[in-house]
């Protein structure tokens, strides 16, 4: 019973105010508003923001692999990917995302299509942009923006 509830939620979060918790072996996918995405520690992490939504912020803290698409003007305000192993971000199509590192062992972002992406690598061992289509500019604290400006 309860891994059926975990089920349900992973259709979306629809303009609720719980948090998506994340499972192991699926895609979470944000329908609307998603304040919160939670991969809980899990050693695969799979999220995925389509067009026109609004992630908050997708906890990948200390996780094994961690991957995010935000695409198509989408808003994903915080991909925390501090002290995990591996995290991918894809943004594209005009989304807004910023990307944090610090600790990573392994940290890329692929920032496309009219994209707005920050990204912070204090302390990563291995961090940069895979692809960036604008220009880059070093803020303080860190933090790498691609096609804007600082925060």
């Amino acid at each position: 019973m309860h891994r059926l509830v975990l089920a349900l939620v992973l259709v979306g979060c629809g303009g609720g105010v719980h948090p998506i918790h994340c499972v192991e072996g699926s895609t979470c996918e944000c329908s609307g508003d998603c304040p919160e995405i939670l991969c809980d520690g899990a050693a695969n992490c799979v999220v995925s923001c389509p067009a026109g939504t609004s992630c908050g912020v997708i906890d990948c803290t200390e996780v094994g692999s961690c991957s995010v698409d935000c695409d198509g003007a989408a808003f994903c305000r915080t991909i925390d990917c501090r002290a995990a192993l591996s995290c991918s971000a894809t943004c594209a199509g005009g989304a807004d995302c910023e990307v944090l590192c610090s600790g990573a062992t392994s940290c890329s972002v692929t920032c496309t299509g009219g994209s707005r992406c920050a990204l912070g690598c204090a302390g990563a061992t291995s961090c940069a942009f895979a692809q960036c289509e604008g220009p880059q500019v070093m803020c303080p604290g860190g933090v790498v923006v691609c096609n804007g400006d600082c925060p």
